[in-house]
């Protein structure tokens, strides 16, 4: 049980998740009245494969709940209901896991590559089509309201990176690995933004290369989670 007690990772997401449902309108009391004990699912009316918002914020939802029902379960010793709940916990991860991958990938088809003489050219093709999609990318805008609240919650100034950097490894440190990745991924949807009002193609086209790059590092990072709760779930 100590190795969930101190799984602060479980804490950082629950945080993160809460902002978004905050963000959207969606209070704890709600939350609790959505979720349905006898079938063990959340009431939910929305279509969230509709937008890419309205599907993270499902996962979140879901994540939520299960993670609080964890904490029930550590709390009371309740193996049963701490292995279930750590088998969906996980399972969710993956969901996340692949909205990251989803954000990766779109942002490929946007970019449109061309590889001449071993080296990527990072014009976008088919300029003005391609501008107005990143102009109205809904995904931008919420993973950057991520990023600046995590950045907040934990203190944390970008000016402060480089040095940070330097000194700390992230490898071993979530907690910090997750606020490297944002506040990189933040300031390159800073740079992308300031690019695109200015139609300046190339360096749109190398931001989109970055931000696609971090949301990697993300996507590994729910499913990495996932399999440390596997693994805590055997040896438990």
């Amino acid at each position: 049980m100590s190795q969930l007690k101190n799984l602060k990772r479980l804490d950082i997401l629950k945080h993160i998740m809460m902002f978004i449902l905050n963000k959207n309108g969606i209070t704890n009391e709600e939350l609790i009245d959505d979720w349905n004990p006898e079938t063990k699912h959340c009431n939910w009316d929305a279509d969230y494969s509709i937008s890419w918002e309205k599907e993270l914020e499902g996962d979140l939802v879901r994540l939520y709940k299960w993670i609080d029902l964890l904490d029930t379960g550590v709390r009371n010793n309740d193996k049963e209901a701490i292995g279930g709940a750590l088998a969906i916990t996980g399972s969710v991860c993956i969901d996340i896991g692949g909205f990251f991958d989803g954000f990766r990938d779109s942002l490929e088809k946007i970019l449109a590559l061309n590889y001449q003489g071993g080296e990527f050219n990072y014009v976008i093709e088919k300029p003005n089509t391609e501008i107005s999609q990143l102009a109205n990318l809904d995904k931008l805008d919420l993973l950057r309201n991520l990023m600046i609240y995590f950045i907040n919650k934990h203190n944390f100034q970008i000016s402060e990176l480089d040095i940070a950097h330097c000194k700390i490894s992230y490898s071993h440190n979530w907690e910090k690995y997750i606020r490297e990745s944002l506040t990189e991924l933040d300031n390159h949807i800073i740079r992308l933004e300031s690019f695109i009002q200015q139609d300046n193609r190339e360096e749109i086209g190398k931001e989109l290369m970055m931000i696609k790059s971090y949301s990697v590092d993300l996507s590994t990072l729910f499913y990495s989670l996932d399999k440390d709760l596997v693994e805590i779930l055997v040896a438990e």
